[in-house]
């Protein structure tokens, strides 16, 4: 016998039609019985039904004919049972009445009650009441319960309560304070409002939603849409549509497909004006436009919806678990209520467990404390009787999921259970056939995975219990196929989020094979920069020990981990542990020059005594970095090895230039540049050549000397084609021409090289356009809008196709365009453009800029440029004049960077946050937050920093000699 809630929808159209007996001479026929009745009565799409119809045509249980029904300009196609259908629907209906159901009787309030019956008997109870069976179906269905309050919800299409796919609270317990916020905005009357319930998956944010309307129920209309992951807008159209109807007492759209969607969306919502009705999307998580940046399908109707809250009188309810940066772009920040969900506090978690078993009532504290108040999980427990273990979820899931999907469901949600981020189907071993999509879809629709667009996740709790049953073998062989995989993302072209470089490693240590793991960290050394300092030097503890293990000693990885952690520290500008690591590796690469390696070894310890002395010289320890220098020369000299020779003269000239003393560092680059010649070595020629310009240019004299060696530099690498030596001189080159005022000659010379590298690296030459473009601006105006000209065509042409594609951050390159530069250069671009439209007085537009390059950052996981790129939309709002959201971006940009371990940064956003706190009138906080930030400062030994906010701190205090002017709107809370 099927179960009620296991009803296919064949079986739910027999009994449709078993309650709408054919009456061939009937004039008009009941609108059930017609494609577009019954999809709106079953909430099955039209397009599905036709199928379906059509199958039962075939089979000989359903027939049609044209017929009149209400609110239709024209006949349309009605349906009805033939004797062969009647039979099974009877039949049907015979088979279901022993089924025991709960039957909700009564209004809210003290007259409600809840009965167990067989589901014959509450057909015979109701009868009555005219309520056909299929409504008492379609009641079981939905909600587990028969609450004959809804019942004529259904039948009658309800005018009020549109709630065909809420749940019911029945047994809610706590979140008072999550009510009291709700039923305040609820009962405002205002239109306009958007209230957001974020929180993780079973944490109960329907339910609360839900029990809010549940007391609020009877005094506004309501209409819930839950969004489901294969659905498309137009599905939430036709709801939205009928609900429309409904509440007018309409019915002459019923044919009418004619306009387009979205401007059939907007008609249907204004007609709701003066109604005050409360509008619920519940998963709006499932739409793939939050993930691709709301520039999917959905995003259009998801606008229209936020635009016509006024004219259409309504307010709006989402319900995600995630946060919807859509929303935040097209609102301002006093239209939304955000209410984030937890755990349930111990009041509420103790009645909640009590409630759902008094036998574990002794036990509440227990179970609370093993689930942190997650409902389903203490619900769970409780239903045990004891606190929740790692035992009770492998026994859970090994009865409850295992036994319902098929094997090889089984291996995927295995497999997909060791990833911590969304993960592609061939990451699980699929090939993507039809079954393979088809097993996909099952699942998602289960609730036991979900889908960001392309890839997919398995639920936290779901996860929890599969790890469970894993054997330690089974999990050596998951991780280390889930590190084979991510190591193809990260060592391949493509731009990953530094969460899959994290997943990666600990995959591969997980999986016992250090070497591996260390291996793919050295070949993405790109991707280190933007590592937060925590979790880099986490991850460098846990390399360094595998780099010693047994396994990996004597492989020469150790050395080549120093040198990547010292080049990690350089770049964060923590010169003193960038020696610390350099010399470390210097060391160690000479101890381990005598196990085979001595090649490799001496190639290590050379490029680490460099760069010792590179970080000796930018730390003006000037003694040490000459000697280091100086004695890797003699190393050379005495071993006949005359491109180091060459290498380590160019060291000494770019050491004395730095100096300050010319003539002897022309004195080495000219020596160096010699070698180089002698040894055929044109790159080495080429950077001697660019030293020379750089030291030519600062002894002063002939202008044409500097150009002419910048120029052969250029030239040489263009031969060779090492863009970023290409790069890297031509951009000396527009410096320098640019500081003595020559802007037209700085212009044409990037133009010349700009069309060069764009021709063959499209990232270097948008990098190379940025540098140039940040260059310009406090140089000369002019010449950096001819850059800006120049370049932003093609960036915006580039931008556009990127959202419309929408990349995520884990394949981002396998999407992309082959002609265009990739989305983190590009975001760089967008900020120096941005700067560019801010110095010229247009601060809206940089802003404009400024929030595409955060959408592009945010999507590649890229936080700490994302926050300095934050700290530069403060001051394009200040410059726009509004400093409560320039104070806001700045303090956001401040917790981001501490939180990534840059506290230097951190400093930065919240001295941007207090120049704006000082511009609003608001001197008091301002000089707090002053106060705040040289008290970090002394104790980090930064001067500078001190100085500055000393600075910012008297001005403060200066002006705070007069009233405090706090600024207009909502208190800012820091």
């Amino acid at each position: 016998m099927a179960a009620i809630s296991q009803l296919g929808n064949e079986q739910r159209i027999l009994l449709l039609l078993h309650c709408h007996p054919f009456e061939e001479d009937t004039y008009e026929h009941p609108f059930h019985v017609c494609q577009e009745g019954m999809g709106e009565a079953l909430s099955i799409r039209v397009s599905n039904l036709s199928k379906i119809l059509s199958r039962m045509a075939d089979e000989g249980m359903v027939s049609s004919v044209l017929g009149r029904v209400p609110g239709a300009r024209r006949r349309r196609r009605v349906f009805f049972l033939t004797e062969k259908g009647m039979e099974a629907a009877a039949s049907l209906v015979e088979s279901l009445r022993g089924e025991r159901v709960k039957v909700v009787w009564g209004e809210d309030g003290e007259g409600r009650r809840v009965e167990e019956m067989p589901f014959g008997e509450a057909i015979d109870r109701v009868a009555s009441m005219g309520i056909p069976r299929w409504v008492l179906v379609e009641l079981h269905r939905r909600f587990g319960v028969l609450d004959m309050t809804k019942a004529r919800d259904i039948l009658e299409g309800g005018p009020v309560r549109f709630v065909s796919e809420m749940p019911d609270p029945l047994g809610f317990c706590g979140r008072k304070k999550e009510l009291s916020l709700m039923e305040e905005v609820f009962g405002s009357g205002s239109a306009g409002n958007i209230v957001h319930i974020t929180g993780m998956p079973g944490i109960g944010k329907s339910y609360l939603a839900a029990e809010a309307l549940r007391r609020f129920a009877g005094k506004r209309p309501v209409f819930w849409h839950r969004i489901k992951v294969w659905e498309e807008p137009e599905d939430l159209l036709l709801e939205v549509e009928r609900f429309s109807r409904e509440l007018s007492g309409k019915r002459d759209t019923v044919g009418s497909r004619s306009p387009p969607p979205k401007r059939r969306l907007k008609t249907a919502l204004e007609s709701l004006g003066g109604a005050g009705a409360i509008l619920v999307l519940d998963d709006v998580h499932e739409t793939p436009d939050n993930e691709s940046g709301g520039a999917g399908e959905w995003m259009p109707f998801f606008r229209i919806m936020v635009d016509a809250r006024k004219t259409g009188g309504y307010l709006l309810v989402l319900v995600s678990r995630t946060g919807l940066r859509w929303l935040s772009r097209e609102t301002d920040r006093g239209e939304v209520v955000r209410i984030r969900l937890g755990g349930m506090d111990m009041e509420a978690a103790e009645e909640f467990i009590k409630a759902k078993n008094p036998g574990a009532a002794e036990l509440w504290r227990e179970i609370y404390e093993s689930t942190a108040g997650h409902p389903l999980l203490m619900e769970i427990s409780a239903e045990m009787g004891r606190p929740l273990s790692g035992e009770d979820i492998s026994s859970f899931f090994r009865r409850e999921l295992f036994s319902l999907i098929p094997p090889k469901a089984v291996e995927v949600v295995k497999m997909l259970s060791v990833f911590n981020l969304p993960v592609p189907a061939e990451a699980l071993g699929l090939s993507m056939s039809s079954e393979d999509l088809g097993m996909l879809d099952d699942m998602i629709s289960s609730g036991l995975i979900s889908s960001t667009g392309e890839d997919y996740v398995i639920h936290d709790l779901v996860r929890e219990g599969v790890l469970s049953l894993l054997s330690p073998e089974e999990a050596k062989i998951l991780h280390r196929k889930a590190g084979d995989y991510l190591a193809g993302v990260v060592g391949g072209e493509e731009y990953p989020d530094i969460s899959v470089l994290r997943e990666c490693i600990m995959h591969f240590l997980a999986s016992d094979s250090p070497m591996r793991a260390v291996e793919v960290f050295l070949s993405a050394d790109r991707m280190l920069s933007s590592l937060p300092e925590r979790e880099a030097e986490a991850m460098f503890g846990r390399l360094e020990e595998a780099a010693a293990s047994e396994e990996t000693r004597g492989k020469g990885l150790l050395p080549r981990l120093y040198v990547a952690e010292g080049d990690y520290w350089r770049g964060r500008g923590k010169l003193e542990r960038a020696l610390d690591r350099y010399t470390a590796a210097a060391v160690y690469a000479s101890r381990q020059s005598g196990n085979g390696l001595a090649e490799e070894m001496r190639v290590v310890e050379e490029e680490a005594r460099e760069r010792i002395g590179v970080v000796q010289r930018d730390l003006n320890m000037w003694k040490e970095t000459i000697s280091t220098f100086a004695s890797a020369l003699e190393k050379a000299i005495s071993t006949g090895d005359v491109r180091m020779e060459a290498r380590e003269r160019l060291n000494l000239a770019t050491a004395y230039r730095s100096r300050g003393d010319m003539e002897r560092a022309l004195e080495y680059a000219s020596a160096a540049l010699e070698k180089f010649r002698k040894v055929g070595d044109p790159r080495g020629e080429a950077a001697a050549l660019h030293e020379m310009g750089v030291i030519s240019f600062l002894r002063g004299g002939d202008d044409g000397l500097f150009v002419g060696f910048l120029e052969r530099s250029i030239s040489l690498s263009r031969e060779l084609g090492d863009h970023e030596a290409e790069r890297a001189a031509a951009f000396t080159l527009i410096r320098l021409l640019t500081q003595i005022g020559e802007i037209d000659r700085a212009v044409s010379a990037f133009s010349q090289v700009y069309g060069d590298l764009a021709s063959s690296s499209h990232d270097v030459a948008l990098s190379f356009a940025s540098q140039v473009l940040d260059t310009m601006l406090p140089q000369d105006l002019s010449g950096a809008e001819a850059v800006f000209d120049r370049v932003s065509p093609g960036v915006e042409a580039f931008y556009d196709f990127s959202d419309s594609a929408r990349i995520r951050p884990s394949r981002v390159q396998r999407m992309r365009h082959p002609s265009h530069p990739s989305p983190p250069v590009v975001a760089m671009w967008l900020g120096s453009a941005a700067s560019f439209l801010r110095e010229k007085g247009r601060p809206t537009n940089a802003l404009s800029l400024r929030k595409k390059a955060a959408d592009i950052l945010e999507r590649a996981g890229d936080r700490t440029a994302l926050a300095r790129l934050k700290i530069e939309m403060a001051l394009d709002l200040r410059a726009a004049g509004d400093m409560e959201r320039s104070f806001s971006e700045a303090m956001d940009a401040a917790e981001m960077l501490k939180a990534g371990g840059d506290v230097r940064g951190a400093l930065a956003g919240m001295y941007t946050a207090g120049r704006s706190l000082l511009l609003s009138g608001r001197y008091r906080d301002a000089e707090k937050l002053a106060e705040e930030i040289i008290e970090i400062a002394e104790r980090e030994g930064w001067h500078d920093a001190e100085e500055a906010a000393a600075g910012l701190k008297k001005e403060a205090a200066r002006r705070g000699g007069r009233k405090d002017q706090r600024v207009t709107g909502r208190e800012i809370v820091s």
